[in-house]
């Protein structure tokens, strides 16, 4: 997919559980497209769960927490399915 046509897509997608874009633009040296996302407070889920693999006494997330978590993404998976698109690059 042309990162235009990505862009378009993700614009247009409005779900509680995906990262919406605010705008977007093309560098001047035309090198790529920056895309200007929501703030998340917490940052990626990613770095998440890193702190709190690198933390003293590794408290792990509760499971309650975990399942809340899946079910989001599930949600958001499901929304992208309902408009016929696959996500192939799922990270925590």
């Amino acid at each position: 997919m042309s990162a235009n046509l990505e862009m378009q897509v993700m614009i247009r997608l409005k779900h509680p559980n995906i990262l919406s874009i605010k705008e977007s633009y093309w560098s001047r040296d035309d090198e790529g497209l920056t895309m200007v996302t929501e703030y998340c407070s917490l940052g990626a889920l990613s770095g998440q769960i890193n702190e709190r693999k690198e933390a003293e006494g590794r408290k792990p997330f509760s499971e309650n927490l975990v399942r809340m978590c899946l079910v989001d993404m599930a949600r958001a998976l499901y929304h992208l399915s309902e408009h016929m698109i696959a996500h192939l690059d799922l990270k925590p």
